[in-house]
Order: structure tokens, then sequence, then C-alpha cells
């Protein structure tokens, strides 16, 4: 009855803030890949793009993560554990080169100015070039010492890639160092961070242990805890993670002038492939993509690389003769297995400790010409046209770029003579 209704609802309430320097907000470089938020996708926003409407779906699943933190406090309350200064406002640091405007924190005014009228809180006017949040909270334990609290909920397989140590969360580590930045302004001389993640699916639990040099910009992460399957120790230096927040702001600042002065978008190369989680779920995702054909067109061709990069090219040409021949083994290898069993009549079998085993797998593929020529007399004039256009506007276009690497040869006839 009203399943289908809720996201609608939820699409329907969802508004796109204006663009700020956020805590929540970070891009980090980090070792050459890019963390956080999408440093192309920045610009746009602070370029006053107007964004896609965000799915209700998604607004669902981000309005969770809010009542999740709350959950999370509530059990803390419940241990011997103290959780307090939940959601007090930070002024992390200013930001050199900032022009963005003065704004309202909503949350600070419903903290200090709930009698004032939001127009005429001073309390609660954030200058644009200040990094300004919100803490989680600090964590005491019962020996009075205290901890840096922020809390995360995620979707599973984002939570098994960081207890697997696939990856660290980046810019979830460079969000409470911000903080800390803030917070010694303020003489809390706290050094140690806890990143509380929950599994959205789950309800399981992992915490990261992170101290964090405020002088030096290091963040070290010590240990992971998880709560079904205990510690593992990390050891694990993280360098510059608010300096490259910094950078990236300003080089965001830097775009948006250069775009002003020479009348369009001056935008950054885009860090991420179409098919990319990232950009399925980008709200400038079809704006960023749009006209790519034409960009491909006019790039340039035959292009001198340089001798440095002649040593890249070259493994990449053996590994892929390599990985040919791999190849080529496996599926006569995996041709004969299949004639073994098809002439033993089975579907399964083994020999000493190794097992096979075939599975019958059934994909359908949709014919539009049957389609086309069954459903026509269903729609009046013209009806099947639309149903058409209907059809072909529902199919993403999605640039699938081929690299190939080849090594010329020299003409053995002109080598001999």
């Amino acid at each position: 009855m009203i399943a289908s209704i809720l996201p609608k609802v939820a699409g329907i309430e969802e508004r796109h803030e204006k663009y700020r320097i956020r805590p929540s907000g970070v891009t980090v470089i980090h070792q050459g890949e890019v963390y956080g938020r999408c440093p192309r996708a920045t610009v746009y926003d602070r370029l006053g793009f107007e964004p896609a409407p965000m799915p209700g779906r998604t607004v669902i699943l981000l309005e969770d993560a809010g009542f999740h933190e709350l959950l999370t406090a509530d059990w803390i309350r419940q241990s011997p554990y103290r959780l307090h200064s939940e959601q007090m406002g930070i002024d992390c640091f200013e930001v050199p080169g900032i022009t963005l405007p003065a704004w309202h924190c909503d949350v600070c005014h419903r903290q200090y100015g709930r009698l004032i009228p939001a127009e005429q809180c001073q309390l609660c006017r954030q200058p644009g070039n200040v990094l300004h949040g919100h803490i989680d909270g600090i964590l005491q334990d019962i020996a009075a010492a205290e901890t840096l609290y922020e809390h995360k909920a995620i979707n599973h397989f984002s939570f098994q890639r960081i207890w697997d140590h696939q990856e660290l969360p980046i810019a979830y580590i460079a969000q409470p160092c911000c903080y800390l930045i803030g917070l010694k302004k303020l003489l809390v001389e706290l050094t140690e961070i806890l990143l509380v993640i929950k599994n959205k699916m789950t309800a399981q639990y992992l915490d990261i242990l992170i101290e964090y040099d405020v002088d030096k910009d290091i963040a070290y992460v010590k240990e992971m805890e998880h709560s079904g399957y205990g510690k593992r120790w990390i050891g694990e230096r993280l360098p510059r993670l608010v300096g490259s927040a910094i950078e990236e702001w300003q080089k965001t600042e830097r775009y948006y002038q250069q775009s002003k002065e020479v009348g369009k978008a001056t935008l950054p190369l885009r860090p991420f492939e179409q098919d990319s989680w990232q950009c399925d779920y980008c709200l400038w995702g079809k704006t960023c993509w749009s006209g790519y054909e034409e960009e491909f067109k006019d790039l340039e061709e035959n292009a001198e690389l340089g001798e440095d990069f002649r040593g890249v090219l070259r493994d990449e040409t053996v590994l892929a003769a390599e990985e040919s021949f791999v190849k080529r083994k496996r599926k006569e290898l995996r041709d004969n297995i299949r004639k073994w069993l098809k002439m033993m009549e089975c579907k399964s079998g083994r020999a000493g400790p190794f097992t096979v085993e075939t599975t019958l797998e059934v994909r359908e593929k949709i014919d539009l010409e049957e389609l086309y020529a069954n459903v026509s007399h269903l729609f009046g004039a013209g009806g099947l046209e639309q149903f058409a256009k209907i059809w072909k506007d529902a199919h993403k276009k999605n640039f699938v770029e081929t690299l190939r690497v080849r090594e010329e040869k020299e003409d053995k006839a002109k080598v001999k003579r």
C-alpha cells in the first residue's frame, strides 16, 4: 500500500544545500588516489550547476545513517563509557583563498539561538572561509581518559572491505582530524580518535583507533576491532590528510575564479570511469559525461609520450602476452574437461583430491522485433512509436574506453640490408 510511495515522498522532501567547505565533504589525494568527494563534482557544485534530483531511496539511506548514530549513542550510554559534547560546534581552521559568503548553521541555531530569529542570530552565522562542523562526541572511559568519537553507518560491502584491510576509509579518517585541530584551539588536548563504523545490514560494529599529530599532520592508524572477530593491528601512517583536503578546497576555488574569468566552466579531469559507483551515484554524472564523445574525438593522436614511459608500455606488452597464453591454455584445458564430462555422461565428479562441477545458468534476452510485433495491437495510432521512444530513452549511453598497447617490430628485411 505505501511501499512505493515512501521513496517518492523522500525524493520530494530532499533539498540540495548550497556549496560550502565542510568536514564531511573532504576530498583527499592519498598515494595518487582520490578519496571522499569527487573534485570535479565539487567544482560543478561551486559553479552552481543544478544537480540531478537525488533518488528517494538514496535520501532514505542517508537519513538512516543519522538514526543509526542515535541508536549507537544510546547503547554507549548503557555501557561503562560516557559520551559527552555531542554535536558541539567546532571552527576547525580558516582555508586561505576561499571567497564563499557567510552562511547560517541550523545546528548551532537549534543549540544556541533558538529564541532568536535565524536571520538575526549572530552566534549561528559562520564565515565562508572557516571550516565549521559538529563533532559526534567525546568518549570517556572508566579511567576518565578521553577520545574524540566519530560515527559512520555504511553498507555491508564497504564495511567488509575495511575489515579485510582492502582499503582504509581515508575520508572518514580525515574528517575527525580536522575536528582535532579546532579542539586544540579550544585548549582541548585530545590526540586520539575512535572511528566507530556500523554495518547497516548486519548491525555489526568495527572501530578504528587513530592517533593524530596536529603539528605534523600525520594520522597513525593503530588498530581495528570487530564486534564479532576481535582486534587486528594496522600500524599505518597517513601523512598530510588535512593538508591535502585544504589544497583540494583551494583548487576548487581557483577553478571557480578561472571559470568566471573565461565565462565558461573550467573543470579538473575526471578521476573515475563512467561505470564506477562514484559516477553512478553522482548528482552531476549526466552533466559531467555529456559531450564526452566530442571531447574524445578532439584528443591528440600519436603523441610522443617520452622515453620515461617506454618501460611501462614494455611491461604491459609482456604481461598481455603472458595473459593471452594463459587464457588460451586454460580454454584448451576447460574444453577437454567438458568433453570428458560429456563422455562420462555426468555433470560433476572427482579425481583424487580434485573435484569438478558444471552448473546451468539460464539467461534471457529480449527479442525487440518479436516484442514490437506482439504489442503493436495494444497501441493506437502513434502509440507504438511512443513506446519505442520510451524504451530508447530508458537506455543509458555508456562510454567504454579500450586500451591497446602494441610493440612495433622493426622490418627484418631492412635489418638484413
